[in-house]
């Protein structure tokens, strides 16, 4: 009876072994599952350079109409505008920027190449003269300073 008793314990212990086996198997799958799930519904950054926060008014000509506007953010490929009136993808824009307490203002020039209801992607074209530079620094020193 001892010989019974051993071997059934035996096939007992082997048995919910082999359970938590599974069970420990099946539930890192679905972790990994749940991951991966997890990984696919965050929105995939396609900016090739960081945006900076803003909120600078603009001055802007086309060839056949002038305005203002304000840039929403920024980096060193292009703008978000907020547009008062609808301009079509792909609008040539030269516009002037006054920074804050700067005397010399910034030109750019580039091209519309969004329009989302009062809102425009804005490429530039122009970027070896350093504007665009100064442009960008100013709005990261800018949003550094609000996250002190």
């Amino acid at each position: 009876m001892d010989t019974e008793a051993t071997l059934f314990g035996t096939l007992m212990l082997v048995l919910i072994l082999g359970i938590l086996a599974t069970i420990s198997r099946n539930e890192s799958a679905r972790t990994v599952y749940v991951k991966r799930r997890r990984k696919r519904e965050l929105p995939k950054e396609t900016r090739l350079a960081p945006r900076y926060k803003t909120s600078l008014r603009i001055k802007y000509n086309t060839s056949i109409e002038e305005g203002i506007s304000w840039i929403r953010d920024v980096s060193v490929n292009g703008a978000q505008l907020f547009l008062n009136k609808s301009l079509e993808t792909g609008t040539r824009l030269n516009i002037e920027i006054n920074l804050p307490h700067e005397s010399n203002p910034i030109f750019v020039m580039g091209d519309i190449i969004w329009v989302k209801e009062n809102n425009a992607g804005f490429h530039f074209i122009e970027k070896g003269h350093g504007e665009i530079n100064r442009l960008v620094e100013y709005c990261k020193l800018k949003e550094d300073s609000y996250k002190l």
